[in-house]
């Protein structure tokens, strides 16, 4: 797995890599040494990508794509059941 991951054109917190191995990883980082981690991330088939220097960042990224996405579940279920 040394392959450079080609990333998806989508917002950040969507992304996914495709890999010749299959699918990487998505991360954000956030803090003053997240660009130092990238290349060691890169090497392990992790799609990282710096969020922010500002520690928190992509945690509050991660968790309104967390609301975002069980939002969208449940809204599809409550349609499903409503069309029943």
């Amino acid at each position: 797995m040394t392959s450079v991951p080609t990333v998806l054109s989508a917002p950040a917190c969507l992304r996914i890599a495709l890999v010749a191995d299959g699918i990487a990883v998505a991360m954000l980082l956030c803090g003053t040494h997240a660009r130092a981690l990238l290349p060691t991330l890169a090497a392990l088939s992790f799609a990282a990508e710096v969020a922010s220097p500002e520690l928190g960042v992509a945690s509050a990224i991660t968790m309104c794509r967390s609301v975002i996405v069980k939002s969208m579940e449940a809204l599809v279920l409550e349609s499903f059941v409503a069309a029943r």
